[in-house]
């Protein structure tokens, strides 16, 4: 019976050094494509919505919104969607609008 305990002790200590490391590649592996750009023309820069607080949107909205406009900005498309809930802004060639104003500081 100890030969059995111990040994599914070493089978469940294996595993979970192996969940472990799993989880560590995966989150090198995703943080390190997150930081890679892609920039090359486009028809259209889409935004991915996040949370909008009860007191404005949230950082990573703000953030999402910053990055888009400094590409629109920077000629990348002509077009700019901002997907927020289910609602979805297209703003055509210039973006100093409402938008803007609201979710950039």
């Amino acid at each position: 019976m100890k030969n059995i305990t111990k040994r599914c002790c070493k089978i469940g200590a294996a595993v979970l050094v192996l969940c472990f490391v799993w989880a560590v590649y995966q989150y090198v592996s995703i943080s390190l494509e997150g930081e890679r750009e892609i920039t090359e023309k486009s028809d259209v820069i889409i935004i991915l919505g996040a949370a909008v607080w009860p007191n404005g949107p949230s950082p990573a909205l703000q953030g999402r919104v910053a990055k888009g406009s400094e590409l629109y900005r920077d000629g990348l498309a002509p077009k700019l969607a901002i997907i927020i809930s289910h609602d979805c802004l297209l703003i055509y060639q210039s973006f100093n609008r409402k938008v803007h104003q609201d979710f950039v500081h």
